[in-house]
């Protein structure tokens, strides 16, 4: 991921989770993904290298958040109402979990679904499985989630986070 503590802290930003150490239910195709992703705007980020507290401030700062589902997803707690998020999910496994979350915090959830590829490896649990999602859509979902700065745009979501 990106060196996100270096990075000013007061300036919104777009992230783009990155699961790089995850062995369960990957992305297919990780390295197109983050690249599509930065070109549309999105600092890739992996949370789990960075601690708790800048965790928090990172995600106060979020203008939106993408990239696909999983515990980081719990740092939804700490965006701004009106922040759009898009959670990358298997379609045979759906999980509400960050929905519930999304929805205490006033945020706007959708999920791009894709489907598993349980032939590329073995895993105990079917849900474990690689999964892959469509190119096309993603960078259609990824611009639907910055086409709106949240709660009064860029010089409030500094304002707020100051």
């Amino acid at each position: 991921g990106a060196a996100v503590s270096a990075a000013p802290m007061r300036e919104p930003v777009f992230l783009f989770l990155a699961r790089r150490r995850q062995i369960r239910a990957m992305l297919i195709d990780e390295d197109r993904i983050y690249a599509l992703a930065e070109r549309l705007g999105y600092t890739v980020v992996s949370p789990e290298r960075l601690s708790v507290a800048e965790q928090g401030r990172l995600f106060a700062r979020a203008a939106g958040v993408a990239g696909p589902q999983g515990s980081a997803f719990a740092n939804l707690l700490f965006c701004r109402s009106g922040v759009r998020v898009l959670a990358l999910q298997q379609e045979e496994f759906f999980d509400e979990t960050e929905l519930d979350t999304a929805i205490a915090c006033g945020l706007e959830f959708r999920w791009l679904l894709g489907p598993s590829e349980p032939n590329l490896a073995r895993y105990r649990w079917p849900r474990d499985a690689p999964f892959r999602i469509d190119l096309g859509q993603l960078e259609r979902q990824l611009v639907w989630v910055r086409e709106k700065t949240p709660a009064g745009g860029a010089a409030a979501a500094r304002e707020w986070i100051a």
